[in-house]
């Protein structure tokens, strides 16, 4: 079954548009800190594999790859916009597009006033903007492997050009009755080889599932090739859906790879707000982080190819990832759940460094208590200063 990772509660908002405040799951990552830095995610496209979006909702309207700021209108083509479950030409008659709005809302979503100040900040790269692909219909479920397929392929070339494909594609969806099912490798295989970071929510414990155990994540976010996100509330805890690793395709590899909020996330849903809880939350930080790192490297490290920039921001994000420690135990939560540890956006726009292990993978697992091993570690400065 391969569908929508469903949120795991949803309330609509008190409040809806009159927020001031910087949301709390955006400060708990340090991207209010970012923007300060003039990090904003500009130039950075990200592609929504999701429901339909709220193309009109004021805090993503302005953001959408059709919006004609002459005329305030959208406009939907081929280069902004792919239905793969009713190949229409545009959003109307859809009947719900909350999910794919609130997750889009996480990656970029605040809106306007009068003044040009911006309010409703529900989004970690506001400057950044979005395509979407439909995938699923108003029940959020889809059994039909190759509209996945087609979408995918359309993110490769928006309007059949390449030069138009999003720098990152955020997935929050997954899952299948087989955990090592490759149905969709090859696909993020190719969205890979053409410098684009897939992310992918690693799965929430579904209606009937006890707690999710060991090697639980589900696939997408399962294949090595792909980013995968668990969730944490706001103290940083893993939220108790959240799916855990190692992958079954590869268990000397951590997954999920990182964390970020993913409990009563507030967000934008069709006309208003309302917050959720998901994996499917917690994806769309990272996605927004990736934004952010991919502005800070391409401005401030022209030399790099495309290729680095995309393995780079990777690297950069779990490097500089905060790894939970239980205050009770003073334990390390174990990166089977949490990854290399929560986000952390302010580190990773502010610092030129990070380590890799073997296979030149950011990351590096050091086994179980009691083992006893030796391992390689490899520090990269992309910087042209000397740093200890």
């Amino acid at each position: 079954k391969i569908q929508a990772e469903n949120p795991v509660d949803k309330q609509p908002s008190k409040v809806e548009s009159d927020r001031d405040e910087i949301e709390w799951n955006l400060k708990n990552i340090g991207a209010d800190l970012a923007w300060n830095q003039g990090i904003r995610g500009q130039g950075v496209t990200v592609g929504i594999m999701d429901s339909a979006v709220d193309a009109n909702h004021p805090a993503l309207k302005r953001k959408f790859k059709g919006y004609d700021q002459s005329t305030n209108r959208v406009n939907f083509d081929n280069s902004n916009y792919f239905d793969a479950i009713q190949g229409k030409q545009d959003t109307s008659g859809v009947l719900d597009m909350a999910h794919g709005s609130h997750c889009t809302g996480i990656v970029l979503g605040s809106e306007l006033n009068s003044n040009g100040e911006e309010f409703n900040r529900v989004g970690v790269a506001p400057d950044a903007q979005w395509i979407n692909a439909r995938i699923f219909d108003s029940n959020y479920k889809n059994v039909e492997q190759s509209s996945f397929i087609r979408a995918a392929e359309w993110m490769l070339a928006p309007g059949n050009d390449p030069s138009k494909a999003p720098q990152i594609i955020n997935n929050s969806w997954g899952g299948s009755q087989y955990l090592t099912d490759t149905w969709f490798k090859s696909t993020v295989d190719r969205w890979r080889q053409a410098h684009i970071l897939p992310v992918f929510a690693a799965g929430n414990q579904m209606p009937g599932e006890s707690l999710p155990g060991d090697s639980s994540i589900v696939i997408p976010a399962s294949y090595p090739e792909s980013f995968a996100v668990g969730a944490v509330d706001i103290m940083g805890n893993l939220a108790s859906f959240s799916k855990r690793g190692p992958s079954l395709f590869d268990t000397s590899l951590i997954k999920p790879e990182i964390s970020a909020p993913g409990v009563k996330v507030r967000s934008s849903i069709k006309d208003t707000y309302a917050y959720m809880s998901g994996t499917s939350m917690a994806a769309p930080h990272v996605a927004g982080v990736a934004a952010l790192v991919k502005e800070y490297l391409v401005k401030n490290h022209p030399e790099l190819t495309p290729e680095q920039v995309s393995e780079t921001v990777k690297a950069l994000i779990m490097s500089t990832a905060k790894p939970h420690i239980n205050k009770e135990t003073g334990v390390y939560t174990s990166p089977r759940q949490q990854g290399a540890g929560v986000v952390d956006t302010a580190a990773a726009v502010s610092t030129d460094l990070y380590v890799t292990g073997e296979n030149n993978y950011p990351s590096v697992t050091l086994g179980n208590v009691g083992d006893s091993f030796t391992f390689d570690v490899t520090v990269h400065n992309i910087s042209d200063t000397d740093r200890t």
